[in-house]
């Protein structure tokens, strides 16, 4: 307020600072919301470019992450209906696009080869529901050809 009538003289050095934490917070939550929206409008572009032309193909697509669901052998669905289904996924990175995106292995027409080692569950106090492998085996669903 001291600030809003004509200076600081008078003002001690802990209020001042106190305000100038403020504003600066306020600066940069508005920062972060300009970012936000703008890669969001270049991504909504991106979106109605892509549905209007039918698609595109993107040779420089990266897996970054593969998601594998978190299972608690404690918890059955019944006990937690409201739980968010997470289902087996490749995380891309699509630099066209500058962001990442899941893509279930349903929706890519795949699944995971049975009987493969998968490592152990999350060491104990971690909450997360899923679990970042590095390296998974697939096949087309119903086929027998596994790819790595």
């Amino acid at each position: 307020e001291q600030l809003n009538k004509g200076g600081v003289e008078g003002m001690d050095e802990s209020a001042f600072y106190e305000g100038l934490v403020t504003a600066v917070k306020t600066c940069n939550a508005k920062k972060r919301d300009a970012q936000d929206a703008h890669l969001d409008s270049v991504q909504l572009a991106l979106s109605d470019y892509v549905h209007r032309s039918g698609g595109i193909d993107v040779e420089n697509a990266v897996i970054t992450r593969i998601l594998l669901p978190r299972i608690d052998a404690k918890e059955s669905r019944e006990q937690r209906p409201k739980a968010r289904n997470f289902k087996v996924a490749l995380e891309f990175y699509v630099p066209l696009a500058q962001c990442s995106r899941s893509v279930s292995l349903e929706s890519l027409n795949l699944e995971m080869v049975p009987g493969q080692a998968l490592p152990d569950e999350l060491p104990q106090g971690v909450e997360e529901p899923v679990r970042i492998l590095q390296k998974l085996l697939v096949r087309v669903r119903g086929g027998s050809c596994e790819k790595e």
